[in-house]
């Protein structure tokens, strides 16, 4: 992942002679930005700042260093900055909406993810292991993330991604929460779990039910190609009274007017 760091030169005609100073002591000694191989932490703040996540340089603010990392940011860093004075938000109207959508899709993922691994025989989330799937599923974001994308430690998605899920309420009152939104995508994950280890039927109907619980109450209905359903369905013991009641939600895309 790189940051956008517009206007940034890498112009070192005016670079000091060898001195037993550390880089990012050297970093007053350019003109502003000054690159980031001169302090590498400083990429994280300033990625954060262009990305919408000014924590880390509210830190270094608290702990009087703003005149410092001042030195890395471009123009538009320091607008950024200006507008997440005045606004509570670094970003503006458009880079706001195309963080929006980065974000849904990120959160998407890992909620898919975590199903995944919990179809796998893992539990969501745990206090006493790392082998969870939310745990996994913030790895397998990690490996691949959506350019410009903030990658989520599993203490952040099980704290704030997760109970948001839940509860299903949205602090910015979207219509619909990522849960809701991409619950195909969701359970598409979740049966691929299934069907990459082939669980006891007792084994997936518990682990399906988990998912009916966490993911279809509010839904009146999921959207699916008739033979994803079918393969669910091979998994499960339909004569599971609320296995089925889950299950029957689940309409063939293609004819959604017909109900299994």
């Amino acid at each position: 992942m790189t940051s956008s760091n517009e206007g940034r030169s890498n112009n070192e005609e005016s670079k000091p002679s060898p001195q037993s100073v550390g880089l990012g002591k050297l970093a007053y000694h350019f003109e502003p930005p000054v690159p980031f191989l001169f302090d590498p932490s400083m990429f994280h703040i300033i990625n954060g700042l262009q990305t919408g996540d000014i924590s880390l340089l509210i830190k270094e603010i608290e702990n009087g260093n703003l005149h410092y990392v001042a030195r890395f940011m471009t123009p538009e860093d320091n607008k950024r900055l200006i507008r997440a004075l005045r606004t509570d938000s670094p970003l503006s109207d458009a880079e706001g909406r195309q963080a929006y959508s980065i974000n849904r899709q990120r959160d998407a993922f890992l909620l898919g993810r975590i199903c995944y691994w919990k179809a796998r025989g893992l539990p969501a989330w745990s206090h006493t292991t790392y082998e969870t799937g939310i745990h996994r599923a913030a790895e397998d974001y990690r490996k691949n993330p959506i350019p410009n994308s903030i990658v989520s430690a599993p203490a952040t998605i099980h704290k704030e991604l997760w109970p948001k899920h839940l509860k299903g309420k949205s602090p910015s009152g979207d219509q619909f929460l990522v849960g809701d939104d991409f619950l195909d995508d969701i359970l598409r994950s979740f049966i691929n779990g299934l069907a990459e280890v082939s669980p006891t039927a007792q084994e997936a109907t518990n682990r399906f039910l988990w998912f009916g619980k966490h993911f279809m109450q509010r839904c009146p209905m999921v959207l699916m190609e008739e033979k994803e359903a079918g393969l669910l369905s091979s998994f499960l013991d339909l004569k599971n009274k609320e296995c089925y009641e889950y299950y029957r939600l689940i309409v063939d895309k293609n004819h959604p007017k017909d109900t299994p």
